[in-house]
């Protein structure tokens, strides 16, 4: 049976990294970033065809996690068709490429009646997994609901919604990062020092608090409190010690340039940048890697 279906990347506002020890997070999707997943049956022997930012040397993962996903699912793998995966979001950049994979697949295996339409989150969440090593599935919830979502884990995502829109954007740093080595420094912290660890949870959580808040207001008042929230969040990410010089030039530049905040979106160590700006501000950026929100 032929399928088609697409999922949009996503960005993280607050609650990176303590999402995963029950902290809430909020999270938007990335519309002018998706991922496209079609499987056409066919008497042809089985193959996946990659297009996109994706090539052969992305191959030997995609086909472990469908690997997992048949496992997972106790179905046996078709022997016949063409699975073509097409993707469009910056990969290693923490706006959400693995999530859309997997969200894609569990997608398909829920319309070939493969799992449940009521397990299709938990069923992404366990296939994120082998990218990150534990995955919180709010990557996955936000990309399959496709709409703002607060989220905390073990509960149904709610959406999210703001009474304004700030002016805000993202922009790439010039270095990829690895979420699994990211979520291994957070994890050393909590070794090392647990209370650290600890007060640094606590200061994301009240970040992604504050946020909620900001965006419950009225513009003129909220943008102050949102601007604190950012750093906060921000704060979060230097305790982890998730900030890498590359990271911090570019953030930098972005509060030289005028941006009222900034932080790190996904899981550090590189990849994007999350910036707030005044309404009437038109920031230009020294990379071409850059989205209005």
């Amino acid at each position: 049976m032929n399928f088609k279906t697409h999922c949009h990347g996503k960005w993280i506002l607050a609650g990176e990294h303590a999402v995963l020890r029950g902290a809430p997070a909020i999270l938007f999707p990335l519309s002018c970033c998706q991922l496209n997943l079609e499987y056409l049956a066919s008497n042809t022997p089985w193959q996946i065809q990659l297009s996109g930012n994706l090539n052969e040397t992305h191959l030997p993962l995609i086909q472990q996690v469908l690997q997992h996903a048949f496992e997972l699912s106790k179905k046996t793998p078709p022997s016949r068709g063409t699975l073509c995966i097409e993707n469009h979001i910056p990969t290693g950049s923490g706006l959400g490429a693995s999530a859309a994979l997997c969200t894609a697949i569990a997608k398909w295996f829920m319309h070939a009646t493969w799992i449940l339409e009521n397990n299709l989150l938990e069923f992404g969440r366990q296939l994120e997994n082998l990218f990150h090593g534990e995955s919180s599935g709010a990557d996955i919830a936000v990309s399959a609901l496709n709409q703002s979502i607060y989220f905390i884990r073990h509960e149904t995502p709610h959406p999210f919604t703001f009474t304004w829109q700030p002016h805000w954007y993202l922009s790439y740093c010039g270095e990829q990062s690895t979420t699994s080595d990211c979520l291994k420094q957070v994890d050393l912290l909590w070794k090392k020092n647990p209370d650290q660890a600890q007060l640094t949870d606590t200061l994301m959580k009240d970040s992604v608090l504050l946020a909620k808040h900001a965006l419950g207001l009225n513009s003129k008042s909220g943008i102050f409190i949102l601007k604190e929230a950012i750093e906060q969040s921000y704060q979060a990410f230097r305790q982890w010690d998730l900030i890498t010089p590359k990271l911090m030039q570019h953030m930098d530049t972005l509060i030289k340039a005028g941006a009222l905040a900034v932080k790190p979106t996904g899981s550090g160590k590189g990849g994007f940048v999350l910036s707030l700006w005044t309404q009437d501000a038109k920031p230009s950026f020294e990379t071409r890697d850059y989205y209005e929100l």
